[in-house]
């Protein structure tokens, strides 16, 4: 589906001024999309599609890893943040959304500590943390959509993601587990 979705209606350039344009590094894409007219591509579409191929010719730098997996814990935190507020707050869920925000903002934070790591030992004991948190946030959804059944289409989303981010940092805390 993302792969369809990307190629219907890729993004546009960020324009001058914009929000993403204005941060300290490249990203990939911005952030918002303007739609092509049927049947016509995008100015820098070819770039895109350039872009696409490196990315699935591992041909990304350190750099654009660093920063990929570092705005993925970022947006997974927000979109933790964003489900929390609609959640009917009560004496069960209360505490729940507490541990589950907790949970879900330690990933990302914990990730930022291991970039700026000051030993390979320090990077990996944050990194165990990391995949700690994610698969407690999991733990958190699960209560979550039992206690909230009205939501468990959106925790099982969320879940997903935390499972995605839990076997991610599980191979790089391997990775790093076989290398000593």
């Amino acid at each position: 589906m993302l792969y369809d979705d990307y190629f219907l209606q890729p993004r546009a350039a960020c324009p001058v001024g914009s929000e993403d344009s204005d941060r300290g590094r490249r990203r990939r894409f911005c952030s918002y999309t303007e739609p092509a007219e049927e049947g016509k591509y995008h100015k820098n579409f070819k770039l895109q599609i350039l872009n696409f191929k490196s990315i699935l010719n591992n041909k990304m730098t350190k750099t654009d890893i660093k920063y990929n997996l570092e705005d993925r814990t970022i947006k997974f935190s927000e979109d933790i943040i964003d489900f929390s507020r609609t959640i009917k707050k009560d004496t069960i869920t209360v505490p729940l959304i507490s541990q589950l925000v907790r949970s879900a903002t330690s990933i990302g934070a914990n990730y930022c500590e291991a970039n700026g790591a000051s030993s390979k030992k320090d990077f990996k004991n944050k990194i165990a943390i990391c995949k700690k948190e994610a698969k407690e946030t999991k733990y958190w959804l699960q209560i979550i959509a039992k206690a909230n059944p009205e939501h468990k289409e959106e925790c099982r989303k969320l879940w997903k993601e935390a499972q995605e981010l839990t076997l991610i940092f599980s191979k790089i805390f391997l990775t790093l587990k076989d290398g000593n």
